[in-house]
């Protein structure tokens, strides 16, 4: 899992409260494992409206998730008990 830094802590400027992309990548790693707060998807919405890569790499990421779900052998209802 990845660490992530204090994404939601509230911007001192209006040049914090954007996101760069080596951030949104991290937001969208963690959101596949926990739910975001109200700030991190404001700020994560607010990214991918304007950058293409981000958003192809939330649907990159989105595609490897449900494959891996998908995987007989990944499964967690596995009849090995």
């Amino acid at each position: 899992m990845v660490r992530a830094r204090a994404l939601t802590a509230a911007p001192t400027t209006n040049r914090d409260s954007v996101l760069n992309c080596r951030q949104v990548s991290e937001l969208v790693s963690i959101a596949e494992d926990r739910r975001l707060g109200w700030l991190e998807r404001w700020r994560l919405r607010a990214h991918l409206r304007v950058c293409e890569g981000c958003r192809q790499f939330q649907k990159q990421v989105a595609f490897l998730r449900g494959a891996i779900r998908r995987h007989p052998a990944l499964r967690d209802d596995s009849e090995e008990r």
